[in-house]
């Protein structure tokens, strides 16, 4: 317990963001019977890498700021044992006086302690007064579980995506507010009703998958209430979209989706899919259990390069800097959809994501040699970095 207190009560603070969208899948609602974890990241810190861990009871992959070399603060990440954890900010449950943006060093904490979700909930009801949290933590194991856990520093509630009850299509989506808080607070509503629609039609149809999953709702750049969207904003004039209530938002940093295992299947098949960037302008690609290897494009000292060429595309779609007010919220469709002399940008990403999950896919048909999957997933981010570099040469202005 000293030592559960110690390391929730860590006075380095990196603020956890202003929002995120997120979602869980039970093996309902996916097509393979595997549960899902996904996370957009929505935070001022652009410089995402990932790292691995071996500084506690599980090693663990994890996103990090760039520079936190250390994992002070992970904000999603999976462990040896197949649990994984995302989060996202809530601000309708928040206690006055009290610490809270613990939710990077109580996740970390989860990643080296944890190997099933009662082991985390069992962290809940210990830390209870000791962690400085406001936060959805989406949870997933190696047995098939799936859950939401909403949480302060003083109460939690357990969403179970396996519960009919709760979740009776098998998946729950969260935003910048949490259910058991006052309905009048928080953030994220519109995203929130955007998921929601988005998934339901897929898993109502053929059930959800990674690939549908990275490709159709993370880069999502649809306001349901305005009824604004790139296909709307096309052409010579109007050519700019506020991406400030769309899933993909402007301040969306990375994204993260963890393909987990069902009841008595390998743990070692559990998948670490990695986006660092913007969505629409950034290439997700596979970090296996079986490794524990993260490549070079993904991590680095400071930042890293993948990071690094998916922000210079993004500095062409969202054109104006901060300075300039509610204007750096707003991106180019024009440049993203290659109206005029432009290249299709969306197009480019789409058609390279498309083959990364084929390649993959035909990969892991069967088992292979632990080498092979180092191979594999390295061959698959410089790819992956390749063909981004090769979209930028095609705009017609310098990055």
């Amino acid at each position: 317990m000293k030592h559960l207190v110690t390391c929730l009560m860590i006075i380095f603070i990196i603020p956890s963001g202003t929002a995120c969208t997120t979602a869980i899948f039970s093996g309902k609602a996916t097509k393979d019977g595997r549960p899902l974890l996904w996370k957009n990241r929505d935070t001022s810190s652009i410089n995402n890498q990932v790292l691995v861990f071996n500084d506690g009871r599980f090693r663990y992959f994890g996103i990090v700021n760039g520079g936190d070399l250390s994992g002070l603060n992970i904000w999603s990440g999976v462990n040896e044992v197949g649990f994984a954890i995302m989060n996202s900010a809530s601000y309708n449950i928040e206690l006055k006086d009290l610490p809270k943006d613990g939710e990077g060093r109580f996740m970390k904490l989860a990643l080296q302690t944890c190997q099933t979700i009662e082991d985390f909930e069992n962290l809940l009801t210990k830390s209870r007064f000791f962690r400085d949290v406001n936060a959805n933590f989406g949870v997933t194991d190696a047995h098939g579980g799936a859950a939401f856990f909403e949480a302060n520093g003083e109460s939690y509630q357990k969403f179970d995506a396996n519960d009919p009850k709760i979740a009776p299509h098998g998946y729950l989506v969260r935003t910048n507010f949490s259910d058991m808080g006052p309905k009048e607070g928080g953030y994220g509503f519109i995203r929130r009703e955007r998921a929601e629609t988005l998934i339901s039609k897929r898993v109502s149809s053929t059930k959800m998958d990674v690939e549908s999953l990275i490709i159709e709702i993370t880069k999502d750049l649809t306001n349901p209430r305005t009824g604004i969207s790139p296909e709307t904003q096309m052409g010579e004039t109007g050519h700019y979209l506020d991406a400030s209530d769309t899933i993909n938002r402007y301040s969306t940093v990375s994204c993260t989706v963890i393909h987990g295992v069902a009841e008595g299947q390998n743990i070692n098949n559990t998948v670490f899919w990695v986006l660092l960037g913007q969505p629409i302008c950034g290439l997700a690609t596979p970090l296996f259990l079986s490794t524990f290897q993260v490549p070079e494009l993904l991590t680095g000292t400071e930042t890293a390069p993948m990071c690094d060429l998916s922000l210079k595309l993004r500095g062409l779609i969202f054109p104006f800097r901060k300075g300039h007010g509610s204007l750096s919220h707003y991106l180019d469709v024009n440049v993203l959809t290659g109206h005029g002399e432009m290249p299709n940008i969306s197009l480019h990403v789409n058609l390279k994501q498309k083959d990364i999950f084929k390649k993959t896919n035909e990969f892991l048909k069967d088992q292979k040699e632990p080498t092979e999957y180092s191979r594999f997933q390295n061959d698959c981010i410089k790819e992956a970095y390749d063909a981004l570099h090769q979209i930028a040469t095609l705009v017609p202005k310098p990055i």
